[in-house]
This record gives structure tokens, sequence and C-alpha cells, in this order.
């Protein structure tokens, strides 16, 4: 089977996967416990996201650096503010700062 058919097949089934969901929870209420957990979904999949590439760097542990300071400086951030937003924003200037004057 030759590669580009198993990208379309694994995108196909991809796709049909979220459309059931979809479908089969159409027309339904979710239970306010349900909403609450789905809630918590984008949050942990950004911490996810921003800790694999904080911690990683080509397969190996990043020595300590402009970024590793840069997520100090948004994790204090995101405490006082609370705000997403705010938090991205100061985080990617202080990465551009720090490793500009690393």
């Amino acid at each position: 089977m030759s590669f580009g058919l198993q990208v379309l097949l694994l995108g196909a089934g991809t796709y049909l996967f979220r459309i059931s969901v979809v479908e089969l929870a159409a027309g339904r209420d979710i239970p306010a416990r349900y909403e609450a957990m789905l809630q918590l979904i984008p949050p942990a999949v950004l911490s996810a996201l921003v800790a694999s590439s904080l911690a990683l760097e080509n397969g190996s542990i990043r020595p300590f650096g402009p970024w590793w300071v840069a997520a100090a400086i948004s994790t204090v951030v995101a405490a006082k503010t609370r705000s997403a937003a705010w938090t991205l924003a100061v985080g990617m200037v202080s990465v551009w700062i720090l490793t500009a004057l690393w």
C-alpha cells in the first residue's frame, strides 16, 4: 500500500471518528459534570505541549537557558493575571528578548 493511500485512509478514519462523536452527541444535553471536565482539556493540552517543548530539545533534556527563564516569567504572569492571552504574549516576548541577550 502506498504512503499516500495510507495517509488518505488514516485521514478518513480520523474524520469519521470525529464526526461520529458529533453526530452521537447532537440534540442531547451534556451533563454538567462532563461539561466541567471538557473545560479542563484545552489547558491540559497546552500545558503538555509547553512542558514537552520546554524540557526536550532534539530528544534530549534541554539545558538551562532562556526558555526556562521565560517559562518562569510566564508562570508568574499566569498566576497574577489568570489570562491565557497575557501569559502567551509575555512568554513569547520573553523568549525573543532572552534568546537575543543570552
